[in-house]
């Protein structure tokens, strides 16, 4: 299975989506889609995907793009 991480520099946020339409769409209605980065992740067992979660907090947290409350 594969899971995908868009990290938009212009609007810094990073998020993950499942499908590769969902990426298609989000780069057409961005302003400037040369600033967005995606990265592809495959998993086949559920250890992988929570190493994919520490990885996304840790990166969350290094880069600031956490959300405010």
């Amino acid at each position: 299975m594969k899971v995908f991480r868009i990290t938009d520099h212009g609007q810094k946020t990073m998020f993950y989506v499942a499908t590769r339409p969902q990426i298609r769409k989000y780069k057409l209605e961005s302003k400037e889609p040369e600033l967005i980065f995606v990265e592809e992740f495959e998993y086949d067992y559920k250890w992988q995907i929570v190493v994919l979660l520490n990885d996304a907090l840790q990166t969350g947290m290094e880069q600031d793009y956490a959300p405010t409350i």
